[in-house]
């Protein structure tokens, strides 16, 4: 009997990388490491994986399911918007370089000098652009600090504009975006109540995986970091919560952040949590990568040990978590899956010539499991 062929999953084990990282190494996109993808090229190699990509398009799955579709190519507006500062983050031999948080630009948020903030955002916008031009349609893509600026919204009301694509950072003005906006719009992990679609992970999977992984590893002083500041962070801080009391473990207040993202920011104020010896957590659930990051920085600045006397777990899976000191176990967010995902509903949108959706479409999640979590101490 012949050998089973190798699946995507198994060249990622192998790699000892998530698959989305494999998937960005075999399209040449995306921000990865020369070791990471020589891993990767080299797994690929030793397991005779093949990749293998599907014949139809999506034109072709959207006209399957409504004789009505429109087969003459489309354009479409992507926004990339941001409007909160970011800090400076790099990273270089497995060493993390943090700058100062300042104001962004447009160019800011495709700058490699903000890659952890920046990378979180291409990953979706390469799935967008690939999917795009897949189905053999075309885009324009803005970077915008503003939503409500002029200029964006006479762009996306152009009459050769069928949809709108939003990624980034929900807005207090996305509402009145909506509103003045006449046009189908699918927004890529934004959750808003309202007429545009959204495609996002599943957020309250996600935290589960992380606790399931720190309560089997025997963890029961377990902290968190991050502010319930958007619908996101919300559903992620209420599943903590719920698993605590699931599990009957105390929630307990003191080991708690939910100050400001940065790392600066969590670094000062995790540090304060952790110097509550023997009265500290054994573990810490952390909203994004960037507020593990912060764990992993306050932690070493404590002299305290990870995994060994701190086990941490990130939310994101972003190309920094695996290169830094230890490298981070962490939720992978299948970023560019959900820009093909959105695509895909905006293409069935603009195909029923409507805009008066309003549905969610949830990702699954993955844990990855590598070096910043152990078994509780004893």
């Amino acid at each position: 009997m012949g050998q089973s062929p190798s699946t995507l999953a198994q060249v990622s084990a192998r790699a000892g990388c998530s698959a989305a990282t494999v998937s960005r190494v075999l399209n040449n996109s995306g921000t990865v490491s020369p070791a990471v993808r020589q891993n990767v090229l080299k797994a690929v190699k030793e397991s005779g994986y093949k990749p293998r990509r599907t014949q139809r398009t999506v034109r072709d799955l959207v006209s399957a399911t409504h004789p009505r579709t429109k087969t003459t190519e489309s354009r479409f507006e992507v926004i990339l918007h941001r409007h909160s500062p970011m800090e400076q983050i790099s990273t270089n031999d497995g060493t993390m370089h943090l700058g100062p948080s300042s104001e962004v630009t447009g160019r800011d948020l495709i700058s490699q000098t903000y890659s952890l903030a920046s990378d979180f955002y291409m990953q979706i916008l390469n799935g967008v652009m690939d999917e795009l031009a897949f189905a053999s349609n075309r885009a324009m893509v803005q970077a915008s600090v503003d939503l409500m600026d002029p200029q964006i919204i006479k762009s996306v009301n152009r009459s050769e504009i069928s949809g709108v694509i939003l990624i980034g950072e929900y807005s207090p003005s996305l509402p009145d975006f909506l509103e003045q906006c006449h046009k189908p719009v699918v927004l890529v992990d934004i959750i808003h109540t309202g007429r545009a679609d959204v495609v996002t992970t599943d957020n309250l999977a996600g935290i589960e995986l992380a606790m399931d992984h720190l309560l089997e590893l025997g963890h029961q002083k377990i902290g968190y970091v991050g502010a319930p500041r958007n619908r996101s962070f919300q559903e992620r801080w209420a599943t903590w919560q719920w698993k605590m009391a699931s599990a009957g473990l105390a929630v307990n207040s003191q080991w708690v952040y939910h100050g400001p993202e940065s790392i600066h920011d969590t670094v000062e104020d995790v540090k304060k949590i952790l110097a509550g010896e023997p009265q500290r957590p054994t573990a810490m659930v952390c909203a994004t990568d960037c507020g593990a990051m912060g764990v992993v920085r306050a932690a070493e600045q404590c002299g305290i040990s990870i995994p060994d006397q701190l086990s941490v777990v990130g939310f994101d899976d972003t190309s920094a978590s695996a290169l830094v000191t230890p490298p981070l176990t962490t939720v992978h967010v299948p970023l560019r899956e959900m820009g093909q995902r959105a695509v895909r509903q905006l293409l069935v949108n603009v195909s029923y010539e409507s805009n008066l959706s309003g549905s969610i479409i949830r990702m699954s999640p993955e844990l990855v499991v590598r070096q910043s979590t152990a078994r509780c101490p004893s």
